[in-house]
């Protein structure tokens, strides 16, 4: 199962890669929506779980999101943002397909996030 990580910081994005394929995930890292659509778009590649922060430079994340389920569409999502406020309505594109985790998170929150995720009820 393929994890495709999206986040612009770039310490955080060493931090999680780390975290996540030391708790077995097979991880792909992008910096922003253009690098990660190029890694999606990969012919050997499948994208299964999208974890994505909500603002990235140049494409939302919600807007990438939506655009890598056209490539895979059982891809499923975990948005993240640092907003306090995240309109519900923003989200309900989300339901059945992912979860919504507002930063800062804790890593084992975010880790149970991604568990449920893979293996969907």
């Amino acid at each position: 199962m393929t994890l495709l990580l999206v986040e612009d910081l770039e310490d955080l994005r060493a931090v999680l890669q780390r975290t996540l394929s030391a708790n077995g995930f097979e991880v792909l890292a992008a910096a922003d929506a253009e690098e990660a659509l190029q890694l999606a778009a990969q012919p050997r590649i499948k994208v299964d779980l999208l974890f994505v922060d909500w603002q990235l430079p140049g494409m939302s994340g919600r807007a990438l999101a939506q655009e890598l389920i056209r490539l895979h569409p059982d891809l499923r999502v975990l948005l993240t943002s640092g907003q306090i406020q995240v309109d519900q309505h923003d989200l309900q594109w989300l339901q059945g397909r992912g979860e919504y985790l507002a930063k800062p998170y804790d890593l084992m929150v975010m880790l149970a996030a991604l568990r449920r995720l893979k293996h969907p009820s």
